[in-house]
């Protein structure tokens, strides 16, 4: 199809006359404001948020640009895509993340360029090319409107450097003048005006911060850290918050350095140290008696100084169980078994086969005082001796079946008297193993009719093996085969 020039150039008027690259640049703002609300939105879905920042958020300003600029040429687009460009790197600069400006910006701009681009129909495209091989002469050079669009994208960076400079020194200019009252909000973050709002906050809620990492002290944290070791009591503060609650990594050097601060700030009463080391030390179940003093004594600092958490650390601490006082209940339950409750000697009995003493925490508070529990464990050297000394109370003052059937396995290896003794006893009080065991010791010594009345009486106790042996003996199994067992039996 031919087109006459007048025809081509009456459609390049009007082509030109839709191309607006001041209204683009006004069209790519809308466009970001549009794709940074849809970022936000996706925000919490870390992987879609990335797809959404780097591909669909360009995308959204170049249509943007596009259908309220109908640019179509390379220069124009060019200039929006370096505007959407320089957006881009100036928020992740203000985020403290230069290394994300250097990754995405170029691919922003790339995606900006192609999509801000309106499809022209053939007749345009050949109106296009017929200007670019001889100019028509009644079309106006759009220059002007070029240069003007070009000089307001330049001058972006040169605003966005003295608003950075300014918004950017602001941390550091206020330590330097120790401006106390805006220091918070300037280095820690904008919407928190006290160190104690910093305390309570989550690590991941600290990101607006301008202390860099603990590997990579910013200018900004050099000096906090600088005045603090001058002795400065409010910058002490500081840096001390700054170890415990916005360097986040466990590090031996950090460890240490936060070990140093904090005893320090512990020196001059600095109640948040005081609180922080004491919930430390009294975070265990069991701890010392002198961790318990040591505590006693940070708390009366706190009770002096009328802090408002002073008589909730105190209550805390007067229910705390030392191991010396556990120590101390084990020896004397040891020397008065004759005076425990059969539910202590159970405990006795089960921290000899563990190699760990507890109690109950009423054997050391009063109950009225504090909510029934058990105490943490504290290792014990175990005594068969003393195990056997627990189990004689047990058996002979509470008549424990169990205690019982454990004194008469113990006595199998030293006094097979004793040990039948007992072993009688716990069968007579329906201990299904024991009926077990003294039936088919009574069926190998030949007593097959009391061998069998104690089997009976085990498989009605509740004992399966003795329902089995019972079958064998009764199905004619050698007398040999079913006693080999008997010596394994416990």
């Amino acid at each position: 199809m031919k087109y006459q020039r007048a025809e081509l150039e009456k459609v390049y008027l009007e082509l030109e006359k839709k191309q607006r690259p001041l209204l683009a640049l006004f069209g790519a703002f809308i466009g970001l404001i549009v794709a940074f609300t849809v970022t936000a939105v996706m925000e919490r879905y870390f992987i879609l948020n990335v797809i959404v920042a780097m591909l669909i958020a360009p995308a959204i300003v170049g249509y943007f640009a596009r259908f309220i600029g109908g640019l179509y040429q390379t220069f124009p687009r060019l200039i929006v895509a370096l505007f959407s460009g320089v957006t881009y790197a100036s928020i992740f600069i203000l985020g403290k993340q230069p290394t994300a400006a250097l990754i995405i910006s170029p691919v922003v701009m790339a995606i900006v360029f192609f999509t801000s681009m309106r499809k022209l129909s053939l007749i345009e495209e050949f109106a296009a090319i017929e200007h670019a091989a001889e100019p028509f002469q009644s079309a106006n050079s759009n220059r002007n409107k070029h240069f003007t669009s070009l000089v307001i994208v330049l001058s972006l960076p040169v605003v966005g450097y003295f608003i950075l400079n300014h918004y950017g020194n602001r941390c550091l200019t206020s330590i330097e003048n120790g401006e106390h009252h805006v220091i918070v909000e300037y280095c820690f973050s904008p919407d928190i005006s006290s160190l104690e709002e910093v305390m309570l906050k989550k690590d991941y809620e600290l990101t607006e911060h301008w202390f860099g990492r603990y590997e990579l002290f910013t200018s900004e944290a050099s000096l906090m850290k600088f005045l603090a070791s001058e002795g400065d009591a409010k910058y002490e503060e500081y840096w001390w918050v700054i170890l415990h609650f916005i360097y986040q990594n466990s590090s031996t050097d950090l460890q240490e350095e936060r070990a140093i601060w904090q005893q320090k700030l512990l020196d001059k009463e600095y109640a948040p140290a005081i609180k922080m080391h004491l919930e430390e030390i009294i975070r265990p179940s069991l701890i010392t008696d002198k961790t318990k003093k040591e505590a006693i004594e940070y708390i009366k600092i706190l009770t002096r100084n009328r802090d408002e958490d002073a008589d909730a650390f105190s209550l805390t601490v007067k229910h705390k169980i030392t191991t010396e006082e556990l120590q101390n209940l084990l020896q004397y339950q040891m020397g008065n078994l004759d005076s425990l409750t059969l539910p202590q000697l159970e405990i006795l009995v089960r921290s000899f086969d563990s190699g760990e003493f507890y109690t109950l925490a009423s054997e050391l508070r009063e109950e009225n005082e504090i909510e029934e529990y058990y105490t943490d464990s504290i290792f014990i050297e175990t005594s068969q001796k003393d195990l056997i000394n627990v189990l004689e109370v047990m058996a002979k003052k509470y008549k424990h079946t169990e205690a019982y059937f454990r004194l008469a396995n113990i006595y199998m290896e030293t006094d097979i008297t004793k040990a039948q003794e007992y072993l009688i006893i716990a069968a007579q009080q329906k201990h299904p193993a024991a009926a077990f065991i003294l039936g088919l010791g009574r069926y190998c010594i030949n007593d097959r009719k009391a061998g069998l009345e104690w089997l009976n009486k085990a498989t009605a106790y509740g004992s399966k093996r003795a329902d089995e042996y019972k079958s064998r003996i009764l199905g004619g199994e050698e007398r040999a085969e079913t006693c080999s067992v008997l010596k394994n039996l416990k």
